[in-house]
């Protein structure tokens, strides 16, 4: 009965968080040379956003949620200054016992959090694939393991993500007005057979100056019989850019196939608290 009645609240509210699509317009420039040149933009540096939780009420406060890229990775929220080992150094396989005497300590940040998890994908995968147009989706579907906060090995499920590039919009945001912003949807669905289903769906605009100025993302699913939603948007409210720094490094663009993320808050409602990515150098064997 409860699961019902969450069904249909979910059903109810769902569509209040996506954002409309009346000033979405074809940008003038070919797709590949729009998608390249925003992508790379998510550069190395420090980039400072308001963070609102949408689905409350609309005087909801806005909170600053930092993060921060360099050519190793990516660690946002309370993660930004954690620090971790390379993140596939925490984890032990499925089976393997904790070797007497060995210590790996955690960030407390990660350590102390109600829920704190590790991910391995199956192979490296960048968040947004380069190869997008505007016909046609990309969907990728792999293998990916969670850990618990331990690092001992918790499950074994598969992750499917579809991109979309839908086209370039303006953005207002704290930090200024920007111009025909690259408006991308990625829908990320990871499935755990013993009863976890989350999609994870996120709207990136990107500016070809300072890389994304806004993120409108929304985490829902089910965990056994309980349905959970959150939703959340990100504007960007202070930059920090390393110029002098080394080229080519995009959040987006570079693979990951190790990650953390931690929560300050669970089902029904989950909200992200940090997170960490590893980038993979695929020039090494």
């Amino acid at each position: 009965m409860y699961a019902l009645v969450g069904c249909v609240f979910l059903v109810g509210c769902a569509g209040d968080w996506r954002p409309k699509r009346e000033a979405v317009h074809v940008p003038d420039r070919t797709d590949q040379r729009l998608l390249r040149e925003y992508l790379t933009a998510e550069s190395v540096g420090r980039r400072v956003y308001h963070r609102t939780e949408l689905m409350k009420d609309e005087n909801a406060a806005s909170l600053a949620y930092a993060r921060t890229i360099t050519s190793a990775g990516l660690r946002e929220g309370v993660l930004e200054s954690a620090a971790f080992m390379p993140l596939r150094d925490y984890l032990r396989p499925p089976g393997a016992a904790t070797p007497e005497g060995e210590t790996r300590q955690m960030p407390a940040a990660f350590r102390n959090a109600r829920l704190s998890i590790f991910l391995e994908l199956d192979e490296p995968l960048a968040p947004i694939p380069d190869a997008l147009d505007l016909s046609t989706p990309v969907r990728t579907t792999m293998p990916v393991r969670y850990y618990n906060k331990d690092g001992s090995y918790a499950s074994q499920g598969e992750l499917t993500r579809v991109a979309e590039l839908e086209g370039a919009e303006d953005v207002e945001c704290p930090a200024g007005t920007f111009a025909d912003c690259a408006r991308i949807r990625v829908d990320l669905r990871i499935w755990f057979a013993w009863g976890l289903l989350v999609d994870w769906t996120t709207y990136v605009w990107l500016s070809a100056e300072v890389g994304e100025v806004r993120r409108v993302q929304s985490v829902s699913g089910w965990l056994l019989i309980f349905p959970f939603r959150s939703a959340h948007e990100f504007l960007l409210q202070s930059f920090e850019l390393d110029n002098d720094g080394e080229q080519g490094v995009s959040a987006l663009a570079t693979p990951w196939q190790h990650g953390a993320v931690t929560f300050d808050r669970a089902v029904p409602s989950p909200q992200i608290a940090g997170m960490v990515m590893d980038f993979v150098d695929e020039s090494t064997p």
